[in-house]
């Protein structure tokens, strides 16, 4: 399950995991929780995981899990399991000027562009997609969880999780909206 910070991963992974008993890894708690990091990015106020203990632990919960369906819970767990341990990836897309709307609730407004710039450019989608690797991009922006839940779940039936071309918000966002987003471009660029 990933997605930019804000779109509603841990969300939906929360409703998952009450509602089918899917088992809930969020990848943040665990890396602050064991240790999984290398140092600390005083930018982003975040610790930075060292992603080989975190993979090794990562891989160890699974082998030890009773559940049938792990839902890795992060903007980068993509990048911990292996192509033949993950059935899928899950993109969780949202509209970038509503994320950004969202985002300055949860974060301070660098951070919100920061996440508005990523999701619409798709950063986290592109990073997410390998030759081999199963990813559906899901836009979630006005879907209540119980819909987005449904949608999950349907990829998980009969064993296809389905490949999807990545969202393009350039073909989706009204001409407002894109002038909007350059907007939040031009200051983040001139901000830093």
């Amino acid at each position: 399950m990933v997605g930019t910070p804000g779109v509603g991963k841990t969300t939906l992974c929360s409703f998952l995991s009450k509602k089918y008993g899917h088992r809930h890894v969020e990848v943040g708690s665990l890396v602050t929780a064991g240790g999984f990091y290398s140092g600390y990015d005083v930018k982003r106020h975040a610790p930075i995981a060292d992603l080989r203990k975190l993979r090794r632990e990562v891989q160890r919960i699974v082998r030890r899990s009773e559940s049938s369906v792990i839902l890795l819970d992060g903007h980068y767990a993509y990048d911990l399991m292996t192509d033949a341990t993950a059935f899928g990836v899950f993109v969780m897309r949202y509209d970038p000027i509503r994320l950004y709307r969202r985002s300055v609730r949860l974060y301070d407004v660098r951070k919100a562009r920061e996440n508005c710039v990523s999701e619409f450019l798709g950063t986290i989608a592109f990073e997410a997609r390998r030759p081999r690797r199963r990813v559906t991009d899901t836009d979630c922006t006005g879907l209540s969880v119980p819909r987005i839940a449904a949608r999950f779940e349907r990829c998980l039936v009969g064993r296809s999780f389905p490949r999807t071309p990545p969202i393009d918000w350039t073909e989706r966002l009204s001409k407002r909206s894109l002038r909007r987003f350059l907007r939040i471009v031009e200051t983040q660029v001139l901000l830093g």
